[in-house]
């Protein structure tokens, strides 16, 4: 990943593989708002599942992170919503929950 200015990344990479005589590449950009909301979003054509996936991250509070992913392939789509609280002590709480109502 590259600075392109203080708040935005982006990536670009490519890779030849040998065995099956392809080249795979991938990009991803991370852009921060300000301290409290991030947005991030990557291309891997040659993952079927995730192939496009956009994130938001937030930090409504020093002790709490909040966070939202969509993933979309060629057969399926995917959302993940989540949180990490911080307690004093240096303990976390963590917890997921999906479109299948996996936490």
């Amino acid at each position: 990943m590259q600075g392109i200015t203080d708040n935005l990344y982006a990536g670009f990479e490519t890779m030849y593989h040998p065995m099956e005589k392809q080249i795979y590449y991938n990009m991803g950009m991370k852009w921060n708002v300000n301290n409290f909301h991030t947005f991030i979003v990557s291309y891997l054509p040659f993952a079927k599942k995730d192939m496009f996936t956009v994130g938001y991250l937030t930090r409504p509070s020093n002790h709490l992170n909040l966070f939202g992913e969509y993933k979309m392939g060629t057969q399926s789509s995917e959302t993940i919503l989540g949180f990490k609280i911080g307690f004093s002590g240096g303990n976390t709480l963590k917890g997921t929950l999906n479109t299948d109502f996996k936490a």
